[in-house]
């Protein structure tokens, strides 16, 4: 697989979202899946349960964790029963949130099914050796089941999958895309056509957190791309707004908090999450015709979203229409 390729983008709504990018993710490197959804994506295949571990670089334990329990060889034994990912907190904290929310001291270890259903979770261990142990009983209890019939993308080979993503995203069937992307890493972890199509796909939803994982992997394969290095700053730029917008949000500052959705709105224009976040910050004000003027213009981008009709529907009471 030649990995200097880029993929272009593949339709010229795609092509305007190629700046897109945000925050780097675990390394992907080995036995470690790239991200939580292509581990996700791995699980349906293989039927192994999914552990993650959830660590901080900071932490003393996570660091004592990776030179004498999480060793190459003992990594290597895990993989025969689990799908791996490791996700730093600090760096992926909005799947942290989604998978293990009000966990604050790490590590952390979480078995989930295949469909990201958490089934056990290993946490608040002091020493080294207590993880390994419970490690070693996880692995003695787990067993691998052999799927009666293999998924049908089983036997398609990569370039498949890809012309079959390439087929959905000129329909603008993004979701459908993003599926075959995802089947293809579970295969080759550093094909870069596919890291760099679901990074396109992930700033089209707005996910720049997410997309960032898949930028950041595609700059470790070509690191001396202008165009990916850009993507990843502007997005972390977008991700630094939207965090810090929030947070003034939740400590009553709204002109700061405006300012900043607005800031968002001259990087992504129609951006529905800057919208979105405008018309909430208008609101908590009882400036409801401003926030009424915000959510329309949302609903003109994303006009199947029924949470925004709704939404809309309720600030037009408001405001007495």
């Amino acid at each position: 697989m030649k990995r200097s390729v880029i993929a272009q983008a593949t339709a010229a709504t795609v092509a305007a979202v190629l700046c897109l990018a945000a925050a780097p993710s675990a390394t992907g490197d080995g036995p470690w899946r790239p991200t939580f959804e292509v581990a996700k994506e791995a699980a349906k295949e293989s039927r192994k349960d999914i552990l993650v571990y959830l660590y901080s670089p900071r932490a003393s334990l996570c660091v004592e964790m990776r030179n004498d329990v999480l060793t190459p060889a003992y990594v290597a034994e895990l993989t025969r029963s689990f799908e791996l990912v490791e996700i730093d907190v600090f760096e992926n904290n909005e799947v942290v949130d989604r998978i293990a929310p009000l966990i604050v001291k790490f590590p952390v270890i979480l078995i989930l099914h295949a469909s990201g259903e958490q089934k056990l979770i290993l946490k608040d261990m002091k020493e080294t050796s207590e993880w390994k142990g419970e490690l070693d009983r996880l692995l003695r209890e787990a067993k691998v089941k052999s799927p009666l019939v293999a998924p049908t993308y089983a036997t398609e080979s990569i370039d498949e999958l890809l012309a079959k993503a390439r087929s959905h995203m000129m329909a603008k069937r993004v979701d459908e895309a993003k599926d075959m992307y995802l089947r293809v890493l579970t295969r080759d972890p550093g094909e870069i056509r596919a890291l760099h199509n679901l990074a396109i796909i992930q700033a089209i939803k707005e996910e720049y957190q997410t997309a960032a994982q898949y930028f950041a992997l595609c700059a470790q394969y070509q690191p001396d791309d202008k165009q990916v290095q850009a993507s990843l700053e502007r997005a972390r730029k977008l991700v630094t707004l939207f965090r810090d917008a929030g947070a003034a949000q939740d400590a009553k500052d709204y002109a700061k908090s405006e300012a900043l959705y607005k800031e968002a709105l001259t990087m992504v224009k129609h951006s529905v999450k800057a919208y979105r976040g405008l018309a909430n910050c208008y609101e908590a004000q009882q400036r409801f015709p401003d926030a009424l003027e915000q959510l329309e213009a949302a609903a003109k981008v994303a006009p199947k979203d029924e949470t925004l009709k709704k939404d809309v529907e309720r600030v037009k009471a408001l405001v007495g229409q």
